[in-house]
C-alpha cells in the first residue's frame, strides 16, 4: 500500500502542483478556476481520445510499439491536445499569452493525469524511477508542450493582428518535435530529459509570464496620462473602447 501510495503522489503531485504555481503567478486573474477546470477535463477527454485513436492504429499499420511511440504517438498526442486550445484562440476567449500558457499547461497536465492513471491501473510491476519519470519529466513535458503551442500561437496572433488556423502550426511542430526527442530517450536517459524538461519547460513559460504581464500593464497604462482623460472617457461613454475597457 505505501508503494502504490508512492507511486499515485509521483505520477500526480508534480503536474498539479506545477499547475497550481502557474495559477497563482496570475497576478492579473486572466484565468479563472472554472477555465482552469474545464482544460484538465478537455486534457484528460483527449488522454481517452487518443488511447483509442493509438490502438486502433497500432492494429491496422505494421510497426512496433517503439517506432510508434517515437514517431507516430507524438504526432496524435500533440494533435488531438491542442484542439480545445485551439477552439479557445478562435472564438477569442485567450486574449493574452499568460492565459494562454495557463490554459495550455492545464491541458496537457489532465492529458498527463489520465495517463497516468492508466498506466496505475494496468501496470503494476515498474519500478519508482518509472514513475519519478513519468511524473516529473512525461507529465511535465505533456503540460509544457501545450503551453508553448498556446504561447507562439498567441504570439503570433497578435503579431499579425488577426486569428488564423496556421498560427498554431509552428508551436505544434515544436512540440511534436519535443515530444518525439523525449520517446526516443531509453528509460535510464529519460531521467536526465526528465530534468532538461524541469528546468527548461518551466523557465521558458515563467519568462513568458514576465513578459506579458510587463506587456499587459504598458498596455492598460497607455492612453491614461492625467485623471482628467480617464473622467473625460468616463462621462463621454467611450470607456469600454479604451485598453482598460477591454481588459474588464
Amino acid at each position: 500500500m505505501g508503494v502504490l501510495i508512492l507511486r499515485i503522489g509521483l505520477g500526480f503531485l508534480p503536474v498539479l502542483t506545477f499547475a497550481v504555481i502557474l495559477f497563482v503567478f496570475d497576478n492579473f486573474r486572466l484565468v479563472k478556476f472554472r477555465v482552469v477546470g474545464n482544460a484538465l477535463l478537455a486534457g484528460a477527454a483527449a488522454g481517452m481520445l487518443c488511447l483509442l485513436v493509438n490502438r486502433w492504429l497500432l492494429v491496422q499499420i505494421n510497426l512496433s510499439v517503439p517506432i510508434y511511440a517515437r514517431y507516430l504517438a507524438p504526432f496524435v498526442e500533440e494533435t488531438v491536445k491542442v484542439v480545445y486550445l485551439f477552439l479557445l484562440l478562435r472564438r477569442q476567449r485567450l486574449g493574452f499569452l499568460v492565459d494562454s500558457a495557463i490554459v495550455g499547461f492545464a491541458i496537457g497536465a489532465g492529458f498527463a493525469l489520465f495517463e497516468n492513471l492508466y498506466f496505475l491501473y494496468s501496470l503494476h510491476d515498474h519500478n519508482l524511477l518509472y514513475w519519478l519519470i513519468r511524473g516529473f519529466g512525461t507529465a511535465v513535458m505533456h503540460g509544457g508542450t501545450v503551453a508553448l503551442v498556446g504561447i507562439t500561437a498567441k504570439s503570433r496572433s497578435e503579431r499579425l493582428q488577426h486569428e488564423r488556423t496556421v498560427n498554431i502550426l509552428p508551436g505544434l511542430g515544436v512540440a511534436i518535435l519535443i515530444h518525439s526527442l523525449f520517446n526516443h530517450f531509453p528509460l535510464r536517459w529519460q531521467f536526465l530529459a526528465s530534468i532538461f524538461f524541469l528546468i527548461g519547460l518551466p523557465l521558458t513559460i515563467f519568462l513568458v509570464f514576465n513578459r506579458s504581464e510587463r506587456s499587459l500593464r504598458q498596455w492598460l497604462e497607455a492612453g491614461f496620462g492625467s485623471d482628467a482623460e480617464l473622467l473625460e472617457m468616463i462621462r463621454t461613454g467611450t470607456m469600454l473602447q479604451s485598453n482598460i475597457g477591454r481588459y474588464l
